[in-house]
């Protein structure tokens, strides 16, 4: 005789391990929520159960699939210096023909304050 806690439903499919794969999803979605560098769209959880009867029908197997659509990273920009070198073309995220700070021993740059005339 079937008792009641036997019969399949969400809470014990798998023993449990429907539900344990969509929190896993769900934990997904969260991260990919909070990272500030993901866009504002919406993120999608499919639970999909695909259950297939044997030629008898009194057997069947269940595949279950838990997945989830998160929103991709933002764009970001930066630019690009390009120039030629004897080994051909090459690109610099900084101008290669700005001036570079020269840096003291200490690695600080090196600054010479300005005073007015008359003070120390």
């Amino acid at each position: 005789m079937i008792q009641e806690e036997d019969v399949v439903s969400l809470l014990n499919l798998g023993r449990g391990a429907a539900i344990e794969r969509f929190d896993d999803e769900l934990q997904r979605v969260l991260n990919n929520i909070v990272d500030p560098n993901t866009t504002e769209q919406v993120r999608e959880i499919n639970l999909k159960v695909k259950i297939k009867p044997n030629g008898d029908r009194d057997f069947c197997t269940v595949d279950v699939l838990c997945s989830s659509k998160l929103a991709p990273s933002e764009p970001f920009q930066t630019r690009m210096f390009v120039g030629r070198t004897n080994k051909g073309a090459v690109a610099t995220e900084h101008n290669p023909q700005q001036l570079q700070l020269e840096m003291d021993q200490a690695n600080k740059p090196s600054v010479v304050p300005i005073r007015k005339e008359g003070q120390q």
